[in-house]
C-alpha cells in the first residue's frame, strides 16, 4: 500500500513526568483523536503483536527517527517543500520503544533523545505534548511509525501525559554524571559498559546478582560472628584456665615432684641403713640409683637385701675401738661377723669403722 492510498494519522499525547524517561506515543486497545479522526475507520487499534511489529520496523530502518517541533517536516512534505531546514527536537531507535501493560503504563512508549534546545524547550514548559505521525490499514491498525513531534495542540483524549519535567528530567550535564557514576559501580562489581552505551538488561540482572551475593556474605558473615560469640559465652570457665596459669603451676608441680622424690630417696637409703640392708659408703651411689631409675626400682632392689643385725647395731650404738699396735681396730664378735656376710676383711671392716 503506497502512501497516497493510506490514510495517514497524527497523534498528540500530553507531556508528563516519569522517572525513568518513557514517554506514551500510542495507547493500547482501540483509541480516536478529540477532534473525532478517523472518519474513515471505527478507530485505531493497538495491541501488544502490533506494537512489536511497529518495533521491528522501527529497527529494519537501521537509523533513527525524527521528534521535530509541531510536524514541521511532515507539513513540508505534505506541500513538496524540502525538509532539510527542519529542525530536530530529539530521536529514538527500536532500542528505545516499548510495550508497557501494567498498572501505570499501558500502550507503545519511546524515550527519546532531546537535543539541549528541546529540553529547555520542554523544561520551561514551552512545550507540553508529544504527537505520533502513522499510517493506518482499514480496520485502523497502525503500519508503521514516521515520526514524532512537540506540538501544543493535543489531538488524543486517554492517553497518558508523556514524561518530561524540569523537576523530573536531568540536565545533560547531570545524565553525563550520574552515567558515569554508575559505569564505575559497575565497574566495581566487574561489569563493564562500553562508552556511549547504557546497560543492557543482562548486565543489570548481573549487577544484581553481584550485590546480593556481597549482601549475602555480609549476612554469613555476620551470623558466623554471631554464632562464635554465642559459644564463647556459654564456655563454663570454671573448666579452664589461661595457658600461662597452667605453664606456671605445671612447672611448680614439677619442682615439688622433683623435691618430693629426693625426699623419698633420702629416707628409703636412711632406713635401709637403719635395717641394716646398706652401709654409709652405699649412700651416694643408692640415691644416684634412686634419682636415675625411680623410686620403685631403688625399693625393689633394697627390699631384695637382707637385714644384717650387725650393720643396723652400728647405726644406732657408738662401738668403742682401741687400736691395736699396729694401728688396727679391736674387733667384736658382731663386727666380725658382719666383715664375713659382706665378703670383706677383718682389717678393711676395720679401716671402714675408723673412716666413721
Amino acid at each position: 500500500m503506497n502512501a497516497k492510498m493510506t490514510p495517514l494519522a497524527v497523534l498528540t499525547a500530553q507531556l508528563t513526568p516519569t522517572p525513568d524517561g518513557w514517554q506514551q506515543l500510542l495507547p493500547k486497545g482501540e483509541f480516536r483523536s478529540r477532534d473525532g479522526s478517523p472518519t474513515d475507520v471505527a478507530h485505531w487499534f493497538l495491541d501488544e503483536a502490533i506494537a512489536s511489529r511497529l518495533i521491528d520496523l522501527v529497527r529494519n530502518l537501521k537509523q533513527d527517527v525524527l521528534v521535530d517541533y509541531e510536524h514541521e517536516s511532515w507539513f513540508k512534505a505534505k506541500q513538496g517543500k524540502e525538509a532539510g531546514a527542519v529542525l530536530a527536537a530529539g530521536w529514538f531507535n527500536a532500542d528505545e520503544m516499548r510495550w508497557f501493560d501494567d498498572e501505570q503504563r499501558q500502550g507503545l512508549f519511546i524515550k527519546p533523545r532531546w537535543t539541549p534546545k528541546a529540553y529547555e524547550h520542554i523544561k520551561n514548559g514551552e512545550f507540553a505534548f508529544l504527537s505520533a505521525v502513522f499510517p493506518y490499514d482499514e480496520q485502523g491498525i497502525p503500519l508503521e511509525i514516521r515520526m514524532a513531534a512537540l506540538t501544543n495542540d493535543p489531538g488524543v483524549t486517554g492517553m497518558q501525559r508523556l514524561a518530561v519535567l524540569s523537576a523530573n528530567l536531568p540536565t545533560p550535564t547531570q545524565e553525563n554524571g550520574r552515567m558515569d557514576l554508575l559505569k564505575q559501580l559497575l565497574a566495581k562489581l566487574g561489569i563493564e559498559i562500553a562508552e556511549g552505551a547504557e546497560p543492557t538488561d543482562e548486565q543489570t540482572q548481573q549487577a544484581k546478582d553481584a550485590l546480593d551475593a556481597l549482601i549475602n556474605g555480609k549476612k554469613d558473615a555476620e551470623e558466623q560472628v554471631a554464632t562464635l560469640s554465642a559459644k564463647a559465652t556459654q564456655v563454663d570457665l570454671s573448666q579452664y584456665v589461661p595457658k600461662a596459669t597452667y605453664d606456671a603451676m605445671a612447672s611448680q608441680v614439677a619442682v615439688l615432684s622433683a623435691q618430693s622424690t629426693e625426699t623419698q630417696i633420702e629416707q628409703m637409703v636412711t632406713q635401709a641403713r637403719n635395717d641394716g640392708r646398706a652401709m654409709k659408703a652405699e649412700e651416694d651411689y643408692l640415691k644416684a640409683f634412686g634419682k636415675q631409675q625411680g623410686v620403685a626400682a631403688l625399693s625393689a632392689m633394697l627390699d631384695s637385701r637382707p637385714k644384717i643385725a650387725a650393720l643396723s647395731a652400728q647405726q644406732t650404738t657408738q662401738v668403742a675401738a682401741t687400736k691395736a699396735e699396729k694401728g688396727t681396730a679391736v674387733l667384736s664378735a658382731a663386727d666380725k661377723e658382719a666383715a664375713k656376710l659382706l665378703g670383706i676383711s677383718e682389717q678393711d671392716y676395720a679401716k671402714e669403722l675408723e673412716a666413721k
